[in-house]
């Protein structure tokens, strides 16, 4: 007895890992923020969250299969609900605060090219500036991982170096909604 084929026209389902899955749905949070840190807050709405997300769709790069979009939404929208409703996320997410930010910040250092998800800085009030590299992560505890560690460090010290005598820390910001410093602003 042969197999039986798929129908002319229409593609057999393959079978989509669960880390090509967090992969893509990390994809899809990281090009929503890029567009919902631009935003005031008096428009960061949960119905402009999810157009948002809707558009941004479009901007995840290609995976090897394509996914089931409507089936990953309510997932993409629960993390991304958790991150922009945490109280603790605000200031990091604003557009307000800061006298500068950016997203996918382009770096570089001695082993090559880096893509910072955002960096902003402040000036205090005695005029000196503090830079802080924002990482975004789904899982919740990155500092548990260490080449999420390293990772930051490598971050850090190319902000550093490319900012000399100024402060410069890191953090996490996770899909749980949490900020999880990764170390202090240090010049």
């Amino acid at each position: 007895v042969l197999p039986s084929l798929p129908a002319r026209g229409v593609p057999s389902a393959a079978p989509v890992s669960e880390a090509a899955v967090d992969a893509i749905l990390g994809q899809w949070v990281h090009a929503v923020l890029e567009q919902w840190t631009l935003l005031p807050q008096r428009l960061r709405t949960e119905a402009r969250l999810g157009q948002v997300l809707r558009s941004s769709q479009a901007r995840v790069p290609s995976p090897a299969h394509t996914p089931d979009w409507a089936a990953l939404q309510p997932r993409a929208m629960s993390l991304l609900s958790h991150i922009a409703q945490s109280p603790a996320l605000q200031r990091w997410l604003a557009v307000e605060p800061w006298d500068w930010a950016g997203n996918e910040v382009a770096l570089a250092d001695g082993l090559g090219t880096m893509r910072l998800d955002r960096l902003v800085s402040e000036l205090t009030p005695d005029g000196s500036r503090t830079w802080w590299v924002i990482d975004y992560k789904l899982h919740h505890d990155p500092m548990a991982n260490p080449a999420y560690l390293a990772q930051m460090k490598r971050y850090v010290d190319a902000v550093q170096a490319a900012q000399p005598g100024e402060r410069v820390g890191g953090g996490f910001i996770t899909s749980a909604g949490k900020w999880v410093p990764w170390g202090a602003p240090g010049a």
